[in-house]
């Protein structure tokens, strides 16, 4: 009965994602809602694991979005902003380097995710994790091409 009421309420979630999702602002927020259910449903986390799970993840994936938004995002801004056929060896090794900085930064945010999760949840559940992760971002993706989609066919219309 438990786990129909769980996927009763995934099926829910996702329905009001669907409808949602269009709408500008706070859709960050209801994405980490799915992803939250999603991750709780398909990881079947107890009460106790999910209350030691989700500040481990929260924190990963708050220092996981800096590293990616922030750092690599202002070396982007870098190559938006320059002329690379100007740009002599030195400045592009030291690009590289940083480029190589912020990727070994992710690495090791990736290995102490690991790491605190196995004191919390199996082995098991923290290689599901990232098949689970992989599969809500491939949903999310296909939802978010077939809503475009069918934007454009309305425009057209």
């Amino acid at each position: 009965m438990k786990k129909y009421k769980s996927v009763i309420f995934l099926v829910f979630a996702m329905i009001l994602w669907v409808n949602s999702y269009g709408q500008r602002g706070g859709n960050y927020e209801k994405i980490k809602s799915l992803k939250v259910a999603y991750i709780t449903e398909k990881l079947s986390l107890t009460a106790d694991e999910a209350e030691k799970f989700w500040p481990i993840y929260n924190s990963f994936e708050k220092n996981m979005h800096r590293l990616k938004r922030e750092d690599l995002g202002k070396v982007r801004n870098r190559f938006k902003e320059q002329n690379f056929a100007d740009i002599s060896d030195k400045e592009a090794k030291e690009v590289l380097d940083e480029i190589n900085n912020i990727e070994r930064q992710m690495f090791e945010l990736k290995q102490s995710l690991n790491n605190d999760l196995l004191r919390v949840i199996s082995p098991k559940k923290v290689i599901l994790l990232k098949k689970v992760e992989e599969d809500f971002n491939r949903d999310l993706l296909r939802k978010f091409r077939e809503r475009r989609k069918q934007q454009f066919k309305e425009r057209r219309n």
